[in-house]
């Protein structure tokens, strides 16, 4: 029998001391970045972006739901190269309009397609670097034409709400702004901190510079704690994703939040979870909560399961009801697992295979040429196979 778990909490000020090295406006900034591959998202890995971002002085940080309890903790919300935002709430995109409307800041990049009022791609462009910066709007404010630092970029559709900020060598605009109630937002297709197409890394350069004067522009004009309190002006609880999907044997976890201006207290539970960590904010009046569920679940034992998530708000009790779907195929006698690798210099085949052996990978198709390297003895390509490739 799964026992219950003890709900464990910790308190973190919302209004924390300035970062030393930044300047106040920039530390006082809540950047919360969100994690699309965490949660089984399309999208380019955040790791690198967020660890430029604290190199620059804001207080960044991933998150992994898209519920308007979560994105009302942050004063700007960065949506990097999100394709597919994955299995979240079934109504992220109305949590993230209410949360511009009520004063919050989006900053979108590279492949979007939310917030067409102001602008959202339609176009991917090839091979090109080359982009002017249209002069006169805040947003770009000491922004000179530059080269990015990734070839491709994304043309964008413009909407009444929107003003260009940059345009490619084409004159197609591949940024704009513009103010969405008492909130704004920027959506560009420029790959800003993906120089690679598939990975973050610090931006550098004019990258960095332009990243720097959209998050400027993006400071909101409401107060964090006004923002926080019009987000829970009823008792709220938000669970996500309403459905997890596991191995059997793998845990599931869920991201809950809870809160309301009516209580001083946030309590979270669920018969059969454990908390992992949370984070409880004070509010003026109220209190919010946001947790991570963890549910175990019986290795080879495939089925589903229904749990309740229950937030006690003062005198209040919210439920909502999760499932948990846990998968399980008995694997045949000659089974085939595999992977495709392109073999580079930093993935070499002698320090590669003995790895995919470990992990239990008994196929591989390997790549081994490409442009002029080759991972083999080869009259035309240049050879990068000294020492043996395949020993």
């Amino acid at each position: 029998m799964i026992k219950p778990g003890i709900v464990l909490s910790y308190v973190v000020c919302l209004f924390a001391a300035p970062i030393p090295s930044a300047s106040a406006d920039v530390a006082d900034a809540r950047v919360g970045v969100f994690d699309q591959q965490a949660v089984g998202g399309q999208g380019a890995g955040v790791e690198g972006l967020v660890r430029g971002l604290k190199e620059m002085g804001y207080r960044a940080e991933t998150f992994m739901d898209l519920s308007l309890l979560t994105l009302a903790r942050y004063d700007s919300v960065y949506l990097s190269d999100m394709h597919h935002p994955g299995p979240v709430a079934e109504n992220w995109r109305k949590s993230l309009a209410e949360y511009v409307a009520a004063g919050g800041s989006v900053l979108q990049t590279w492949h979007h397609h939310i917030f067409g009022e102001v602008a959202r791609g339609v176009e991917r462009v090839y091979g090109k670097r080359k982009i002017t910066v249209t002069a006169g709007h805040p947003a770009v404010k000491g922004i000179s034409d530059f080269q990015t630092s990734y070839s491709d970029h994304i043309v964008e559709s413009v909407g009444p709400k929107g003003t260009v900020l940059l345009s490619d060598e084409d004159g197609r605009p591949v940024a704009a702004a513009g103010t969405l109630g008492r909130g704004k937002v920027i959506s560009t297709g420029i790959a800003l901190a993906i120089p690679g197409g598939s990975v973050s890394s610090p931006p550098r350069g004019e990258e960095r510079k332009l990243v720097e004067a959209f998050l400027k522009w993006l400071a909101p004009e409401v107060p964090r704690e006004e923002r926080l309190a019009a987000a829970m002006q009823e008792p709220q609880l938000s669970v996500s994703p309403p459905k997890a999907l596991t191995a059997a044997g793998f845990p599931a976890r869920f991201h809950v939040a809870a809160g309301w201006t009516g209580a001083d207290r946030v309590e979270i539970a669920c018969d059969g979870a454990s908390v992992e960590a949370g984070e409880t904010v004070t509010v003026a009046p109220g209190a919010l909560r946001s947790v991570t569920l963890t549910v175990p679940t019986s290795k080879g034992d495939p089925g589903l399961r229904e749990l309740t998530v229950r937030a006690k708000l003062g005198d209040r009790t919210l439920e909502e009801k999760v499932a948990i779907a846990s998968v399980y195929g008995k694997p045949p006698a000659k089974e085939i697992r595999g992977v495709w690798l392109h073999v580079r210099e930093d993935r070499h085949p002698k320090d590669v295979m003995p790895e995919l052996k470990r992990l239990g990978i008994n196929t591989a198709v390997l790549r081994i040429a490409g442009g002029t390297a080759a991972f083999y003895a080869s009259r035309v390509g240049r050879n990068r196979c000294s020492g043996g490739c395949f020993r």
